[in-house]
């Protein structure tokens, strides 16, 4: 595991999570979407290389997010929820616009 690697990748996520904030303050409700699901997308990321995982396909990311973090207990079932939702809400509000 490289602790550069997890921690940029957790600054990454920080910097998403404050821009997901402005859009949000701003109105721009599809930005902020988008920025919100990279914030839980880039700490799951971190979270994975913890683990000697890594991969850049979003679905693999949710996968294995689940298996190692949710199902042993380290996170509830709420938070991995809420990243498969914001993972369908950004989807939507990106290719989908009547939204």
């Amino acid at each position: 595991m490289n602790m550069d690697e997890v921690n940029g990748y957790m600054d990454l996520a920080v910097e998403e999570l404050s821009m997901a904030q402005i859009l949000f303050d701003a109105g721009k409700y599809r930005g902020s979407v988008t920025h919100s699901y990279y914030a839980m997308f880039d700490a799951a990321k971190a979270l994975l290389l913890m683990h000697d995982f890594v991969s850049k396909k979003h679905d693999t990311i949710l996968t294995q997010f689940s298996k190692d973090y949710v199902l042993e207990d380290d996170f509830s079932q709420d938070i991995y929820q809420y990243y498969s939702d914001a993972k369908k809400l950004r989807r939507k509000s990106s290719y989908d616009f009547t939204v």
